[in-house]
């Protein structure tokens, strides 16, 4: 019998998922456990119904299922500051209101690692991705290299965005800073977070469902549409990596340089966006070891890549053709 002090939160995060927040939820009440688990569901004060299925919910599964209805509407950010500081289970699971699990051994598989690798901050798995109708569109691993593989922290912070929330297992060992308020998209933040405790491990299973759809919490922050959301997008990194530097301030300065070397380039990146094309010109020219350094230190990529990449900054070298080059000579 498995112990009546849950081990295990699982964080569901929703507004307006009338259509998906059953499914979610049914997905998660049959997972096959040797431990307990509690639900706790944060709601951003949605008006399509959602809050009754929920209260119904509830009503059915007391001893399993808690609800934090939020009063107002306070953005995807602060609700789920609020979903995810309430927890004080060893463990927690991650699952928006329109994802669902599809194994119901997901749980078991994913906290039996944690378990048996201290090391580990935490653990995710590849997922299918779905349209409204559950119709499979793209499975999804980032790159099959990441499968049945290990992340340090410096590949967490630095590196690649690696995983979608409704996979991820983690350790109940982070307090969220001041800055995840601010910031507009919390995902990849978390996962520098998670990276300053520990290690990430990639299982190759499908475990999960994410759901791609026009409402979609992701969908609805019109953030990466435009050369002024550019801007936004690159001080939103610069602001990540300064939060993540005052975290890892004990670290020792080599292992700190990344973290400042991004810094540095995404200032970079601020200065150029956005300006006239003389003012490009003169800036590159001013800064051009900058950008060749960035282009093939931190991503790894040569000399003829950061040439490619200059010829699209400047805007005499359409960036469609620039990544069909890119893709032909590095994918």
């Amino acid at each position: 019998m498995p112990s009546t002090t849950p081990l295990v939160t699982v964080c569901v995060i929703t507004y307006n998922h009338a259509a998906y927040i059953q499914e979610a939820l049914d997905s998660v009440l049959k997972q096959k456990t040797s431990f307990s688990w509690t639900i706790l569901v944060a709601d951003d004060c949605s008006i399509d119904g959602t809050v009754n299925i929920l209260q119904r919910y509830k009503a059915e599964h007391p001893e399993k299922i808690q609800l934090i209805l939020q009063k107002e509407n306070l953005g995807p950010a602060q609700n789920s500051i609020d979903l995810l500081s309430a927890p004080t289970t060893t463990y927690m699971a991650y699952l928006e209101g329109d994802d669902y699990w599809t194994d119901p051994n997901k749980l078991q598989k994913q906290v039996d690692f944690l378990e048996n690798n201290p090391e580990y901050s935490f653990c995710f798995h590849n997922v299918d991705i779905v349209d409204s109708y559950n119709k499979s569109i793209l499975n999804y691993g980032g790159q099959k290299s990441w499968y049945n593989q290990s992340f340090s922290r410096n590949e967490l912070i630095n590196g690649k965005f690696l995983f979608h929330s409704c996979s991820v297992v983690f350790r109940n060992q982070l307090t969220l800073p001041d800055w995840f308020s601010k910031i507009p998209t919390g995902d990849k933040a978390l996962q520098k977070l998670w990276g300053t405790k520990g290690k990430a491990y990639c299982f190759e299973d499908v475990m999960s469902s994410y759901r791609v759809h026009n409402s979609g919490i992701s969908k609805t922050i019109d953030f990466f549409t435009n050369q002024k959301n550019k801007e936004k997008r690159i001080l939103n990194e610069l602001q990540m990596q300064h939060g993540i530097l005052s975290e890892i301030k004990l670290w020792p300065e080599h292992q700190k340089q990344p973290v400042l070397e991004k810094i540095k380039w995404h200032t970079f990146q601020l200065k150029f966006v956005g300006k006239p094309m003389w003012e490009r010109y003169k800036y590159l020219l001013i800064n051009w070891r900058l950008f060749i350094k960035n282009y093939t230190s931190i991503f790894h990529k040569s000399r003829i890549y950061a040439f490619i990449k200059i010829l699209a900054y400047l805007g005499d070298f359409p960036e469609r053709v620039s990544k069909k080059l890119i893709h032909i000579l590095y994918e």
